[in-house]
């Protein structure tokens, strides 16, 4: 690969110009680490790390106005961060929920703010609370995987949430499953124990795509009609919109 004109130039010049300097690293944030340590200004830095993250990794004098910039342009431009103060981790966490990986001195503020950005972010937080965790499903239902002790409450969130997170559910009820497939028809694989009515509600609410979570003990005829009325109603609404088209 061709090397850019303004970085062959930085590499080669005899001497190093503001201007060159700024051209070099606007272009490739990356090129920073080319410019002489006495030739890194502010502007020059912030140049650099608004184009890339990374390059704060090579910010001989990072200020918390670099590294806010960093973290703001690159989801994990903190793990170069020399000194992680409590408004650059959270700039880093609010962009991307994973980068509380990198924090090294966690609070609940950061991690609030984390699992709300990302609920799957749940799985970084050292010590979680009910707090934390409702967060985390409310923003994503997958994230009960994450949940270190499942209560009642907190499944019922999750699978209302997302219907496939009965997957992870611990200890499935009758009500969990119910709450679990009127979210998503989907969700009728996860049921450890499918009954009919558990079928026939999906059936009803999601239509004849669930028919193939079905397990083969619990078919019936009722649950057959439903996804024939469901295919037939397809059809008709396919007919309709080709009759429209024309």
């Amino acid at each position: 690969m061709e090397m850019h004109p303004h970085l062959k130039a930085l590499r080669s010049a005899k001497q190093q110009t503001p201007a060159l300097c700024l051209s070099a690293v606007m272009e490739h944030g990356l090129s920073l680490s080319y410019v002489k340590k006495e030739n890194q200004t502010r502007e020059i830095c912030l140049a650099a790390v608004t184009q890339n993250g990374l390059a704060i990794q090579f910010v001989t004098n990072q200020t918390p106005e670099l590294c806010i910039a960093a973290v703001k342009q690159h989801n994990f431009a903190l793990v170069f961060v020399t000194e992680q103060a409590p408004e650059i981790c959270l700039a880093a966490v609010e962009r991307c929920g994973f980068a509380l990986l990198y924090v090294n001195e966690q609070t609940p503020e950061l991690c609030l703010a984390a699992v709300t950005q990302n609920g799957l972010a749940l799985h970084f937080v050292k010590q979680q609370t009910p707090e934390l965790c409702l967060a985390a499903i409310a923003q994503n239902g997958l994230a009960l995987q994450h949940v270190k002790e499942q209560t009642p409450d907190l499944c019922l969130a999750a699978v209302k949430t997302s219907g496939r997170a009965l997957k992870y559910v611990a200890e499935q009820t009758p009500e969990l499953c119910l709450a679990a497939v009127k979210t998503s028809g989907g969700a009728l694989k996860h049921v450890t124990q499918q009954t009919a009515e558990l079928c026939v509600v999906a059936l009803s609410t999601h239509g004849g795509t669930c028919l193939k979570h079905v397990r083969p003990n619990v078919f019936h005829a009722a649950i057959v009609e439903l996804a024939l009325e469901w295919e037939h109603g397809q059809m008709q609404k396919h007919k309709a919109a080709k009759k429209a088209s024309i």
